[in-house]
């Protein structure tokens, strides 16, 4: 029986490289199929390569340490920009990137262009 992956690119010849993100563990069953393994966490490359598979790290936003990080980019229009979501409102597991990005607001020159779902009566203080 073929995967999911299989599937896709057999049924659309169009599709020339699929790649898959993953950033909290799960299933590994098919991702042996992905042209391109990309793994959120340390913890994630580690647990894939030992299901024999070979992940790229790719954190799906930076760490604290950036903000020991000298931000004067010389070769930019930007010092520091963030695209994707704030984790506002979506719970334990994205909450640090929140904090991480409201304090980076406040002591940089970030821009953010973010996609974000309303919520009604949180409050980050």
């Amino acid at each position: 029986m073929r995967s999911f992956l299989e599937k896709l690119k057999g049924n659309y010849s169009f599709i020339k490289l699929v790649v898959v993100h993953s950033a909290y563990l799960g299933a590994t069953g098919n991702l042996g199929n992905a042209d391109l393994l990309l793994a959120g966490t340390q913890s994630l490359v580690d647990r894939f390569r030992f299901e024999e598979l070979k992940p790229e790290l790719f954190y799906h936003y930076f760490g604290e340490e950036i903000l020991t990080q000298d931000l004067n980019n010389k070769e930019s229009d930007y010092e520091l920009t963030f695209l994707g979501t704030s984790g506002y409102g979506k719970g334990y597991m994205h909450t640090e990137r929140c904090f991480l990005l409201r304090k980076l607001i406040e002591e940089s020159k970030l821009e953010l262009w973010l996609h974000e779902i309303e919520y009604s009566g949180k409050n980050l203080g």
